[in-house]
């Protein structure tokens, strides 16, 4: 059990008594003592978060403060807003809380959604903050976009995936505040794909050091899912690496994620496919069989018996080629350990909870992927 209170000073500072101000933690049981409620106690948290953020040695109280201030203002909205119009007056009154949203103080929600906000976006875009974490989820959750995010985010992507001050912790979190920028759509897919192919750059290098390539392969799986939520961008950019032929072999597999702007793709895919570049023509040459595969899919809906047999004995054969190059004790089956250095695990084909993926299985569950 750990009770751990502020100086009296630091309440005061608040505006509101020291009794009041004292924060105990027992467990996992947090709250703030004193007799207010509604959004009295909201404003005495954030209050409270506000002195302590200017604290610098005070981080686990103020992260406390600023998270209560979160739930309990998440209390004061359902109470002012969201009770039937018949019983909300009578409801909120019992608070001291007006049908409007405003409390006997005259405290309005509004005004303290503003501050939870303005208190959440600074700590979110601050990357020295402890709190920083518990400040970026209350964004994601709240849906916030706050134009001060742009140069913070943009700089901090870009300084942590140079291989030179590469930065796991602080390249996700920039990746998190991503969409809650107001930056062109353009330029966050631009940043993603950076981001992307730079997590995938690092996988060598650590596995050449013997260090876990799970940090890697997570940052480039999350920003993969923010660039297949934005196939027009991706697909633009993709353009424009093609066009210079400045776009790595491990890119090649994001075109499968350009929807309908894949045909445009095409034709210079099917130009690297021709070069000199043995990788990088493999990959594309890939990418191309598959997109075309996509293309003749919608011009011919609901294949014949004999297409569907072609196609499900390429995704066979495929599996067999993959699962034979980790197939460490060639027993025709991969398991977790054999698979653990594959960027995509194939452990979500296991449909049978047997922890070993045939390949069958495989095949089965890349066929159904390639639908979705």
């Amino acid at each position: 059990m750990v009770t751990q209170n502020p100086p009296d000073s630091t309440c005061t500072q608040a505006g509101f008594p020291a009794a009041e101000g004292r924060i105990k933690v027992e467990g996992h049981a947090m709250w703030i003592h004193g007799d207010s409620t509604g959004s009295v106690e909201v404003l005495n948290c954030m209050r409270f978060a506000d002195v302590l953020f200017k604290e610098s040695k005070m981080y686990r109280l103020k992260t406390i403060a600023f998270v209560l201030a979160a739930m309990s203002l998440e209390t004061a909205v359902v109470k002012a807003q969201e009770q039937p119009v018949d019983h909300a007056s009578k409801a909120a009154q019992a608070d001291g809380i007006s049908a409007d949203g405003i409390s006997a103080d005259g405290i309005s929600v509004d005004d303290l959604q503003s501050q939870l906000r303005e208190i959440a976006c600074a700590q979110a875009a601050d990357f020295a903050n402890p709190s920083q974490s518990d400040a970026i989820r209350i964004v994601r959750e709240r849906g916030y976009q706050n134009e001060s995010f742009n140069a913070v985010v943009y700089n901090t992507m870009r300084t942590s995936i140079d291989p030179e001050t590469w930065n796991y912790v602080d390249a996700s979190k920039a990746l998190l505040l991503l969409p809650h920028t107001t930056l062109e759509t353009k330029v966050q897919s631009k940043l993603a794909l950076e981001c992307f192919l730079s997590a995938l750059g690092q996988v060598p290098v650590l596995r050449g050091r013997a260090v876990s390539t799970r940090v890697a392969t997570n940052l480039a799986k999350k920003a993969e899912e923010f660039l297949a939520k934005h196939p027009s961008e991706l697909a633009e950019n993709l353009r424009e690496a093609l066009k210079f032929q400045d776009l790595p072999s491990s890119a090649f597999t994001l075109i499968q994620h350009t929807g309908e702007f894949d045909q445009s793709l095409m034709p210079l895919v099917l130009e690297v496919a021709r070069g000199d570049n043995v990788k990088a023509a493999s990959a594309a040459l890939q990418a191309a069989d598959i997109c075309l595969e996509r293309m003749e899919a919608n011009l011919n809906p609901g294949p014949t018996e004999k297409t569907a047999a072609v196609i499900e004995d390429k995704f066979l054969k495929y599996a067999t080629a993959v699962i034979k190059r980790y197939d460490k004790n060639e027993d025709g089956r991969l398991t977790e350990q054999e698979s653990s250095s594959m960027l995509m695990s194939p452990m979500k084909a296991d449909l049978n909870g047997d922890r070993l993926v045939p390949v069958k299985e495989y095949g089965d569950y890349l066929k159904t992927r390639q639908k979705k």
